[in-house]
């Protein structure tokens, strides 16, 4: 979103008193009064379950649990690989039959993570089974409630009401395109957020 789109959505926060009282009701959330937050304060909101949102993160198994899930590592993010960062046998491999002489981006389970985004729920689970966090860049706060659940009701229940008389069968099959269109990568929805001392919070690192 534009920082015009952003003025006049403070704009509007200011000066709209049915905006105002919709925010007081519906919107508030548990930090929004919190103008500064240690590393400390934020995990300890999101193992207390005072923080929902996101936050991005360095985070890392400790040595001493390494040995424990090294069947299944935890953390799972999209990086360059080389031949150089695989086992010897498959480096051996690759070699052989000329493939990975470029290295490419995939999907691997890791030990650490760097500037990492995590939903809270499951930085709530890392912490809990003894990951660490080394350092927090921003905080994404958000409420936590199903706010499409009223259009994903009414697109279900088209459906089924079609099925079950054929004469809505227009219907069913009109909001069976509208519900896939708001899952299609051409549906964009644009989420802005502000780094956290521009929005008035501050974290330091500590």
């Amino acid at each position: 979103m534009r920082n015009d789109k952003q003025c006049e959505w403070r704009d509007m926060k200011k000066r709209n008193s049915a905006l105002q009282l919709f925010i007081a009701t519906h919107l508030r959330r548990s930090l929004d009064k919190v103008k500064t937050m240690t590393t400390r304060s934020i995990i300890n909101a999101v193992k207390n379950n005072k923080l929902f949102g996101c936050v991005e993160c360095d985070i890392h198994v400790p040595e001493s649990l390494r040995e424990h899930f090294k069947e299944m590592c935890l953390i799972f993010k999209n990086i360059e690989i080389r031949r150089e960062d695989i086992g010897e046998l498959m480096r051996s491999y690759a070699e052989e039959n000329n493939v990975m002489y470029q290295p490419r981006r995939s999907l691997i389970g890791s030990m650490k993570g760097d500037k990492i985004l995590l939903a809270t729920p499951l930085l709530k689970w890392y912490l809990e089974h003894g990951l660490g966090v080394t350092r927090i860049y921003q905080v994404m706060e958000y409420t936590p409630k199903p706010c499409f659940k009223p259009f994903g009701d009414a697109v279900s229940d088209a459906r089924r009401a079609g099925d079950a008389d054929p004469s809505k069968a227009i219907i069913a099959d009109t909001m069976k395109l509208v519900g896939n269109r708001y899952n299609d990568k051409d549906f964009n929805f644009v989420f802005y957020y502000y780094n956290c001392s521009s929005y008035g919070k501050t974290i330091t690192n500590k």
